[in-house]
């Protein structure tokens, strides 16, 4: 596999133990396979071994592309510490994204866990047409949870945001649990026959929700994943 030289043009804690990161392609061309929300790099520190990490922000024509990285492992551990104008390598964009033509004229429920949600962020801030949307993100607990500061923009563009935390803590009343207790205590106003799911996170939340939805009557052909 062929990697390409960037650079890293920004590094910040988005959430306990999750990194905002930005990496600049330069001239290379690799952001111009990003096409689809869902889509994903390798990308590697000094010549070690690849991790496979899914693009956070939307498609655009800009050299640079935006990730959010759990610092976890020696690839993504190694990316976590870089500073702005250290050297990553870059595969080409792979993947093809979420399979939304799936989705075309349906109500949309999305479904996210953990750092799940950084393709989700993309999905969402590329636009989502005149549709009712409803997103069910779930984190261990407030200080985990990425993307808080972006839920008022998402609420602007039509999205319902539903949040839940793992365990209970002194400064939060809301409910806890998993993202499927969140929907089973929550259900949205969609009619789930005529409605479309994309899932982002956790295998056992990804199983869990799945087997809901379709038990509920939504065609599993327009339960979306990235992969």
């Amino acid at each position: 596999m062929s990697l390409t030289e960037a650079v890293v043009a920004e590094n910040r804690l988005a959430a306990r133990g999750l990194h905002h990161i930005v990496i600049d392609f330069g001239g290379s061309g690799v952001p111009a396979g990003y096409t689809r929300p869902g889509q994903f790099v390798q990308l590697s520190v000094g010549g070690g071994k690849p991790g496979f990490y899914a693009i956070a922000s939307p498609p655009s024509e800009g050299s640079t592309l935006e990730f959010l990285v759990k610092r976890d492992g020696q690839t993504s551990t190694a990316l976590c510490e870089l500073w702005p104008g250290a050297s990553v390598h870059s595969s080409a964009v792979m993947g093809g994204g979420f399979p939304m033509e799936r989705a075309a004229g349906c109500d949309l429920l999305i479904f996210a866990a953990g750092s799940g949600i950084a393709p989700i962020r993309a999905l969402i801030e590329h636009g989502l047409g005149d549709r009712v949307v409803h997103l069910y993100y779930g984190a261990f607990d407030r200080h985990w949870m990425a993307y808080k500061e972006r839920f008022d923009a998402w609420r602007a563009a039509g999205v319902h945001v539903h949040t839940v935390y793992d365990r209970e803590s002194e400064d939060y009343e809301g409910p806890t649990g998993f993202v499927q207790d969140l929907y089973r205590s929550a259900p949205p106003p969609v009619e789930l026959p005529r409605a479309a799911a994309v899932l982002c996170g956790m295998k056992g939340m990804v199983q869990a929700v799945t087997e809901l939805l379709i038990e509920q009557g939504m065609p599993a052909e327009r339960v979306l994943l990235n992969f």
